[in-house]
């Protein structure tokens, strides 16, 4: 989960903020829509286990930050990107 983070540059991002999770080939959505997924059912666990957030190394981090990066990254697919264009077919 760290590495899908903004404070990290474990992956490339597009100018608009869109994770590249798929080193830049084609048909990237697919794994960024896993990744916001997969951030939201953790921070879910985490709120459902009563506890505010994680470790990343030394820095915590609560459980918005997941939510926010989801967010984030449906809202650009939905139209909330450089081009204003919706990636859903």
């Amino acid at each position: 989960m760290c590495s899908f983070l903004p404070f990290f540059t474990s992956f490339n991002r597009t100018k608009g903020g869109l994770i590249e999770l798929n080193h830049g080939r084609p048909q990237p959505l697919q794994y960024v829509v896993n990744a916001a997924f997969l951030a939201t059912l953790y921070s879910d666990y985490l709120a459902a286990a009563d506890t505010p957030g994680w470790y990343c190394g030394p820095h915590f981090y609560s459980t918005d930050v997941l939510r926010e990066f989801a967010q984030t990254q449906i809202d650009y697919i939905l139209g909330k990107n450089p081009r204003k264009m919706s990636y859903v077919v």
